[in-house]
């Protein structure tokens, strides 16, 4: 349920980006901004099914009533503690960067606020819970961002 919420927010702010630009702006984008904007989107979306793909294989369960958690310290969780939102949160700048207007922004700003302070403090506090020790001491060693 988690997990359709955070792509459901991303296509919200997506849509709320496109459409406040469409509102608000009636200049024209210049390509370096549009390029910009589609070389962000395409590697944070290789980010993400990179990232996906690492969870995939590492957490394949051979029971599937097995609910055990495990830590992930490889990949791109060397670098961030949540790699899917900051690639979400890179395909919402580079929308921003694709438009090129300011108002195209507030979808990331957006996105990030409800992640930064609502989901993942949840997903924090579960991962403490089950993790304890393990996971105190990965928070220490790598931010929740970059």
């Amino acid at each position: 349920m988690h997990k359709i919420f955070a792509l459901v927010l991303v296509l919200l702010c997506i849509s709320l980006s496109v459409g406040l630009h469409k509102y608000f702006n009636t200049t024209v984008t210049p390509l370096r901004y549009r390029l910009l904007g589609v070389a962000i989107i395409v590697l944070a979306i290789l980010n993400i099914v990179n990232t996906l793909s690492l969870i995939k294989t590492r957490t394949s369960r051979a029971n599937k009533n097995d609910t055990s958690v495990k830590l992930l310290t490889t990949g791109a969780f060397r670098f961030s503690r949540n790699p899917i939102y900051l690639g979400s949160l890179c395909i919402l700048f580079g929308v921003g960067f694709y438009f090129g207007s300011f108002v195209s922004f507030t979808g990331a700003l957006l996105f990030f606020l409800v992640s930064n302070f609502w989901l993942i403090p949840r997903e924090e506090r579960r991962y403490s819970k089950l993790l304890g020790t393990t996971y105190h001491n990965y928070k220490q060693k790598v931010r929740r961002w970059l």
